[in-house]
């Protein structure tokens, strides 16, 4: 019997620790955490605890100390350029995080809310010096938590969703033009690092931002935002982001008023690499795309490009993407290093593969034509001396290159063209007639041309 009463005490015991032993081992991930954050432009300003038995909540107040930093740490910039945005829009930024969580060890479940308290220390002066009604009315607006975040994260299993409060926020300026935000249904879900998660998506009923004063009236929107992005594995990555409606107006004084107006947009991009080979892979599409003026009136309907670049020297890709992203506020004082590295880049050779670039029809000024299609593969072989050749036998260069290309164009397009660039007409006779078309199937190699098989003397 005695032994029975010991078993009880033993299980009972442990039952009653399991809080102190689940508080413990979820302090040491929050700890590991805020001391990772801290060596990475994070300041904690504030940190309170409030722990019972069953459950404990803590609140911090953190300050984005040093943007560059932390946009480094989360891979975002490399660009110097980049770097003055983010300390102007960024440095000083003050947010508020409450996260509540079980101290029972099997309880997995971390719930975190996040809300912005103030914008960057620059931005925040500068409205208090200028416009003080605005500067007024942001802060109540940030201080009654209306950028407001809510996350359940699985401990176990690095999942987590979540949804961004709804806003509907109007602010007068001195001058009486206003500022109109409004989002709705933001919702979102994914799978590992917070910060920098291996999958995540994102989608947004309602996106709007109007812009309106005596000059005249700015509006943009998006309908039905969805966004996903997945690390497939190391080596390789998807992204996709498409639209139901995405719109813009302008109306001014200056200028009467133009709208563009896109409906179902899709893009996708992903890349893959295997030792030093990447391939990268684009889509773009949409159903219908118009502007809309005074004097324009156009309409472009079934877009789609579909565009896949292989064989890419990754070394050499990533050395050009860096020195582009490093020049760009000043490429003229750069331009030989850009120069040579984008002659590296091609003497490494790649495959352009153009798969699709087409429309179904364009209508321009109420005048409708039917589209075109372009299908095209371009090989750029490998040079050690493609340096040389360029400096001194251009024409050489072009037995690196194959090419193979079909395009479908409408005559009813070819000859608008036309009447803008008559040069154009003495490529019809090389033309294939099929039906309302003009096709043209080209190849090149060895330095020798030809067009629906006939060849084309030099």
């Amino acid at each position: 019997m005695k032994k029975i009463y010991i078993i009880i005490l033993v299980v009972l015991l442990s039952i009653a620790i399991m809080p102190i032993v689940g508080n413990k081992i979820a302090q040491d991930k929050l700890n590991e955490s805020i001391t990772l954050l801290e060596s990475k432009g994070i300041e904690i300003k504030k940190s309170l605890s409030d722990s019972g038995y069953l459950k404990t909540t803590k609140h911090y107040k953190i300050l984005l100390k040093d943007s560059k930093v932390f946009l480094d740490y989360l891979g975002s910039t490399s660009n110097p350029q980049y770097s003055n945005f983010s300390k102007i829009y960024l440095d000083g930024a003050s947010i508020g995080i409450d996260l509540t969580y079980s101290n029972f060890p099997f309880a997995s479940t971390l719930k975190i809310d996040i809300y912005i308290l103030s914008f960057s220390e620059e931005i925040m002066s500068l409205l208090e010096k200028n416009e003080k009604e605005f500067y007024t009315k942001l802060n109540k607006f940030l201080k009654d938590k209306k950028m407001f975040y809510h996350i359940k994260y699985d401990l176990s299993t690095n999942k987590f969703n979540g949804f961004m409060k709804d806003i509907d926020a109007n602010f007068i300026l001195k001058d009486n033009s206003s500022i109109t935000y409004i989002s709705s249904d933001i919702n979102f879900e994914g799978e590992g690092n917070l910060l920098n998660p291996n999958n995540i998506k994102l989608n947004a009923k309602e996106i709007l931002l109007r812009l309106s004063g005596k000059d005249g009236e700015f509006e943009f929107s998006l309908k039905n935002f969805l966004s996903t992005r997945s690390l497939k594995s190391k080596n390789s990555f998807e992204s996709s982001v498409s639209i139901d409606d995405l719109s813009m107006r302008l109306n001014s004084t200056l200028r009467k008023e133009i709208s563009v107006n896109m409906s179902k947009i899709r893009t996708e991009l992903s890349s893959s690499y295997k030792n030093t080979k990447l391939e990268l892979s684009m889509q773009n599409s949409f159903d219908n795309f118009s502007i809309k003026s005074k004097n324009l009136n156009a309409e472009l309907s079934n877009f789609n490009n579909d565009l896949v670049l292989k064989n890419i020297n990754k070394a050499k890709y990533e050395k050009l993407i860096q020195i582009l992203s490093t020049v760009k506020s000043n490429y003229k004082t750069n331009k030989a290093q850009v120069e040579d590295s984008i002659l590296e880049f091609i003497a490494s050779g790649l495959i352009i593969d153009m798969k699709d670039i087409s429309v179904k029809s364009l209508i321009l000024n109420n005048e409708k034509f039917d589209g075109f299609s372009i299908r095209s593969r371009i090989d750029i072989k490998k040079d050690n001396d493609f340096r040389y050749k360029m400096n001194n036998d251009k024409e050489a260069l072009l037995k690196n290159i194959d090419l193979n290309s079909s395009i479908k164009i409408s005559k009813s397009i070819f000859n608008q063209i036309s009447k803008d660039a008559p040069i154009v007409l003495f490529t019809k006779s090389y033309a294939k007639e099929e039906q309302e078309n003009l096709v043209y199937n080209i190849l090149f190699s060895n330095t020798l041309l030809e067009i629906n098989g006939k060849k084309i003397e030099p």
